[in-house]
C-alpha cells in the first residue's frame, strides 16, 4: 500500500492510502500512515525520515471579542438596573446582546446601542465599555 498526504494551501488537508500512484498537485509520498490527527495543521515539509512536519494549529484570531456576561459586567453599578430595565428600547438592546455568542467591541453598531441605554437614563460610560483591553477572563 502507497501512502500520500494531501497538502493545500499549506495546510495538510488529507491522507490518502492507495495501491496505485497518485500523480497529482498536492500529493506528496510518506513512508508511514501519518494518521490523521494532524489535519488541518500546517504543513511545514518532510523530516529526514521522510514523514511530515506539521506546526502547530493556528489560534483563532478572536480580536475584540468577550463573551456576553463579560459585557454586562462592563456596565458595573449599572449592570442590574440595565438587565431589568423594561423600557422597549432598553429590552430591544438586552435583548439583541442576549441572543448572540460573543460581543464584538469593534461592531460599528455597537455604541448606537450604548446611546440607546444611556439615554434611557443609565449612567454608563460607552468609550469605557468599549475601548478598555479585553482580558483572557472575557474571551468568549
Amino acid at each position: 500500500m502507497t501512502i500520500y498526504i494531501f497538502v493545500q494551501n499549506g495546510v495538510l488537508a488529507g491522507v490518502q492510502r492507495t495501491t496505485g500512484v497518485i500523480d497529482a498537485e498536492g500529493y506528496v509520498q510518506v513512508p508511514e500512515d501519518p494518521g490523521t490527527d494532524g489535519i488541518g495543521r500546517p504543513y511545514l515539509g518532510l523530516n529526514g525520515a521522510g514523514m511530515p512536519m506539521l506546526g502547530p494549529v493556528p489560534s483563532p484570531d478572536l480580536g475584540r471579542r468577550i463573551s456576553v456576561g463579560a459585557f454586562y459586567d462592563r456596565f458595573g453599578a449599572a449592570k442590574w438596573a440595565i438587565l431589568a430595565d423594561e423600557t422597549p428600547t432598553v429590552r430591544a438592546v438586552v435583548r439583541d446582546a442576549s441572543v448572540r455568542k460573543w460581543i464584538d467591541l469593534d461592531n460599528p453598531d455597537l455604541p448606537a446601542g450604548l446611546a440607546i441605554l444611556h439615554d434611557a437614563g443609565h449612567d454608563i460610560d460607552a468609550q469605557a465599555i468599549v475601548g478598555q483591553p479585553v482580558a483572557a477572563e472575557e474571551r468568549p
